[in-house]
């Protein structure tokens, strides 16, 4: 494979991974605003930290 040609499937890949992580961030705000902490206003710490590592462990290891 050429250099540009690399350069183009790497631009993808790295496309994809921004693309499926700000999803998963926006994914992320609307579970924070979801009834679970309207009713109760107190953010569950471990709640967030588990998606918070979900989403960065998608987003090095290129799963969407």
């Amino acid at each position: 494979m050429n250099y540009i040609k690399q350069l183009e499937s790497d631009n993808a890949q790295f496309s994809k991974a921004i693309s499926d992580t700000d999803c998963a961030i926006r994914e992320l705000l609307a579970y924070l605003g979801s009834d679970k902490f309207w009713t109760d206003p107190t953010v569950q710490v471990a709640d967030v930290a588990w998606r918070i590592a979900s989403i960065r462990a998608d987003m090095w290891n290129g799963q969407p």
